[in-house]
């Protein structure tokens, strides 16, 4: 089945965070195909009555929900890593292949890289039109009602800042604007700079939204101050800004706001959704119905999750009298043999149970040869080239599956708390400290001893295991620390360092010259 002919399903805003009609998914196109775009739209809202201020800020969350994301974005990103591999039915997104390899021949005209490119500046364009529509609310708000809306713009800044963070790991230099009519709009920046600018924000973000975890927010997940120095301290660790890593966890650590999800099988299940581990979590929802509106994610789980298509049989629950057909995923970005051998070697076995989901080693009650998951469903093997394992963090067992779109009411946990813990550790070694502490609060979770004097390939090897298959975060590990081009050299082509970001789509040079200097 070629994934590129899929259907989307439409998207619905419901519940109170996303509900209602919003100015700022006006104001540009579906696609964006050139920056910037100078014209607001037609403004008929009545800022006068300011309850209807947060629509503006449930836009952008719901932009960000699709866009950062989105199954393409998320395999562009994420295949690069020796954690992972394509995946998938053979032929189907042959690019994918291509790109694990470091052949990057295809990669300016390949479709994926220019909707990753669009949808991620949409994020930016409209928030800035969020940010000025919130101004305007402003006007005619009360005092109480003001210092919400800054908090609100506060918000909007922030998933501005996290799109922003997306596009310097994927591109390195890119333009950085918050007005889309400034001329800056056009001028590509370079990678630090856009990295200076995402931590000057966060830094300003963090003192006006809430000292919270996000779960206790005035809106139920939304960022507060801790989402944003996370954020600020992920950025900080692209460019090796120790000290300002170790004073963002700092604060986060200190705060005792944040705990680690006592079982790491179910971190990546429905039962860990707004816990005390999550720092930035986008969510989705089916209202809990096997029918009527919804707001899901772009296949995020689908992609990833045990395959059913063209050359896969289908996973079933499993069960004597129980046995029922249900819906999987497409079975790309499956866990790389090289990650798993790695982590037996370690003699690991919570996070290895968790992440590696093979095909067979056992039988079911027919003697055919499948797996059975630890939540009690049959996976079976698939045909000719398909997977022999697969990223077990995106599989969902069928109790959770509301309906035939595999997960796609299941939320995405963006930034988490062990997280927090090794980037403070990485600032403590690398300044000459000890993150024992913070690295064995991590393994005792695992299930693993307890290590004294840890290295920073000690914290790495940490991040492989605890990370492994996770939204690209193994790749920028490796390219950051310089461990990359050892580590990858194997890898099809091999990495080397010019290969570190993306080319910038070839339609976006076309239309602005300048991004291809």
């Amino acid at each position: 089945m070629n994934i590129k002919m899929k259907n989307r399903a439409k998207i619905f805003w419901i519940t109170a965070l996303f509900a209602g009609s919003i100015l700022t998914l006006g104001s540009c196109s579906d696609y964006l195909d050139k920056m910037p775009e100078n014209q607001l739209p037609v403004d008929d809202t009545d800022y006068t009555i300011t309850s209807n201020a947060y629509k503006q800020v449930v836009g952008i969350y719901g932009l960000a929900g699709q866009r950062f994301t989105a199954w393409g974005t998320l395999g562009f990103i994420a295949v690069r890593g020796d954690d992972t591999e394509k995946g998938g039915a053979l032929n189907d997104q042959a690019e994918f292949r291509d790109l694990h390899n470091f052949n990057y021949t295809s990669v300016p005209t390949f479709w994926v890289n220019n909707e990753t490119w669009k949808g991620l500046y949409r994020i930016v364009m409209s928030s800035n039109l969020a940010i000025e529509a919130l101004d305007k609310y402003s006007v005619y708000a009360s005092a109480a009602d003001k210092a919400k809306i800054e908090i609100y713009k506060g918000e909007v800044r922030f998933l501005r800042a996290y799109s922003y963070f997306i596009l310097a790991r994927t591109y390195g230099g890119v333009p950085v604007f918050t007005d889309n009519k400034s001329p800056e709009a056009t001028v590509k920046r370079t990678h630090q700079e856009v990295i200076r600018f995402i931590i000057s924000e966060c830094e300003q973000i963090s003192e006006i939204l809430p000292a919270l975890r996000p779960v206790n927010a005035e809106h139920k997940g939304a960022a507060t101050k801790y989402s944003a120095l996370a954020l600020q301290a992920k950025a900080a660790s692209d460019i090796l800004d120790y000290d300002v890593m170790l004073r963002a966890t700092n604060s986060i650590i200190e705060s005792g706001e944040f705990g680690l999800f006592p079982d790491y099988y179910n971190l990546f299940k429905k039962s860990c959704e707004l816990s005390q581990e999550n720092l930035f979590e986008l969510q989705y929802t089916f209202q809990g119905s096997e029918t009527g509106d919804s707001f899901v994610s772009d296949n995020y789980w689908a992609f990833q999750g045990p395959g059913v298509g063209a050359n896969f049989k289908s996973v079933k629950k499993f069960g004597t009298n129980n046995e029922q057909n249900m819906e999987g995923g497409w079975g790309f970005l499956p866990v790389n043999k090289k990650l798993s051998d790695f982590m037996s070697s370690r003699n690991e076995s919570v996070r290895y149970q968790t992440l590696v989901l093979p095909t067979s080693g056992m039988f079911d009650q027919n003697n055919n040869s499948c797996f059975i998951t630890l939540s009690n469903d049959t996976l079976y093997p698939g045909g000719e080239g398909s997977p022999t394992q697969y990223n077990g963090k995106a599989y969902l067992p069928s109790q959770e599956l509301v309906r035939s779109l595999y997960g796609g009411d299941k939320n995405i946990i963006m930034i988490r708390y062990a997280d927090i813990l090794l980037l403070n550790a990485e600032a403590r070694i690398s300044t000459g400290g000890n993150g024992d502490q913070q690295i064995n609060m991590v393994r005792e979770r695992a299930g693993m001893p307890a290590i004294t004097g840890a290295t920073i390939d000690d914290l790495i090897d940490e991040r492989y295991v605890e990370f492994g298959c996770e939204y690209g975060e193994r790749y920028y590990d490796l390219v950051r620390t310089g461990k990359a081009e050892t580590v990858l050299a194997n890898q099809g082509n091999g990495y080397t360092a010019d290969k570190r970001f993306y080319p910038i789509p070839q339609e976006q040079v076309d239309l602005n010259p300048s991004l291809g200097e």
